[in-house]
């Protein structure tokens, strides 16, 4: 199959979240065996939006309806707005709303 076949088909998309589950699966597990690492329900939000972007440019290669690409990003957008949600919740769990503990403080 050449790669012209792979995109009209919207087959690279499902390589691409092939690709993605891949490694949702070896970090999960990471996290799992080490306790280190991103924790799992962090991994899916931050995952999950990106994935919903996918399944809509799949759509848009297949030519299914506007209404299924639309569906698609606002299940993409629903899904940012909860990674979203979870980070602020995470951060503000720490103390440290508005700032990323993770980023270095400008002098």
């Amino acid at each position: 199959m050449t790669l012209s076949e792979l995109v009209a088909s919207g087959r690279i998309v499902d390589l691409i979240i092939a690709v993605v589950a891949i490694e949702a699966l070896v970090l999960g597990s990471r996290r799992m065996i080490t306790a280190r690492g991103i924790a799992v329900l962090d991994l899916l939000s931050g995952l999950a939006p990106g994935i919903g972007l996918l399944l809509a440019i799949r759509a848009a290669l297949t030519s299914a309806s506007w209404e299924v690409v639309a569906a698609w990003l606002t299940c993409a957008g629903a899904l940012h707005v909860w990674d979203i949600v979870c980070r602020h919740r995470s951060l503000a769990n720490r103390g440290s709303v508005g700032a990323d503990s993770r980023l270095p403080s400008r002098v």
